[in-house]
């Protein structure tokens, strides 16, 4: 997926390994190329929606409680570049899981 910087709103998905249903707390970490900027959205701003996705170019559809969503906020990429992205899912038992790492692309604009 590529993002352009100052983008507003734009749906990132984030597929997971794991049932997210019991879920207390989702969040999706960010770093940047150079790991110099980390940051954390979490929820009510990632969600995991207990519905089917829409489909998705390359990827199809994600089954309901699979997957986080998160829109992008004004100042969320700052650095052009290969961002790592990386799901984590609480609930109260307490479990933790944290998903793998995956690249988002950021790029400049005109």
């Amino acid at each position: 997926m590529t993002i352009k910087i100052g983008e507003i709103g734009k749906l990132i998905y984030i597929n997971t390994t794991f049932d997210l249903s019991g879920n207390t707390d989702v969040q999706v970490n960010f770093t940047s190329p150079d790991k110099l900027i980390k940051f954390t959205r979490s929820s009510p701003d990632v969600t995991a929606p207990a519905v089917d996705s829409p489909s998705i170019p390359g990827i199809g559809v994600l089954p309901a409680n699979t997957y986080m969503v998160y829109a992008t906020q004004e100042l969320d990429f700052t650095e052009v570049g290969n961002w790592c992205l990386q799901a984590v899912y609480i609930d109260s038992t307490p479990k933790k899981y944290i998903g793998d790492e995956g690249l988002i692309t950021i790029e400049d604009n005109c």
